[in-house]
């Protein structure tokens, strides 16, 4: 009987390899509304047989602006479009972001780019803004992590809006 769920295992896990776990993520995948986010875009390296060469990854529409940390092995090219209307004192917005790396990632490897952004203030606790991300492989092969369900096969990396902390009341000295 053991040797039978053991095999049912294996046989899983072959069928079934662990996609959800190695896929592009935005790290912590959840924020406050309104707040200014450090974030990491992760990128693992899912090929045994190719390196990443390249990562792009969209920005919602909702978020404006965006500052990069610098990435020793990697070139920053940063797209922007015109705003309809200007936002206070922007006129444009960020697109997308793509870092190509030289050296590549490995194969056995994984790389993470630093990102600064204000999350947007109009967002509700529970809704989630979504970063479209293209991944290529010195191979050719490009993979889209752009599903919007984050079950599915190519989830595309996401934040989570979460409640603001409260912050906590100071309470007034004891008097005698």
């Amino acid at each position: 009987m053991r040797k039978r769920i053991l095999l049912c295992f294996l046989a899983a896990a072959v069928a079934f390899p662990a996609a959800a776990a190695a896929h592009v993520t935005i790290q912590p995948g959840e924020w406050e509304a309104g707040a200014f986010a450090t974030m990491a875009v992760r990128v693992p390296n899912e090929r045994d047989d190719a390196e990443t060469t390249s990562v792009t990854v969209q920005f919602p529409e909702e978020v404006l602006t965006a500052r990069f940390k610098p990435h020793p092995l990697c070139q920053r090219e940063v797209q922007m479009e015109e705003l309809a209307e200007p936002v206070e004192d922007i006129t444009e917005r960020i697109v997308s972001v793509t870092w190509t790396c030289d050296p590549a990632i490995p194969a056995d490897g994984f790389d993470e780019f630093g990102v600064s952004f204000r999350v947007p203030e109009d967002l509700a606790e529970g809704d989630e803004l979504l970063f479209p991300t293209q991944q290529v492989y010195s191979s050719g092969e490009e993979v889209a992590w752009v599903d919007p369900d984050p079950e599915g096969d190519s989830p595309a990396p996401r934040i989570t809006i979460i409640a603001a902390e409260e912050e906590e009341a100071e309470e007034p000295a004891a008097t005698t």
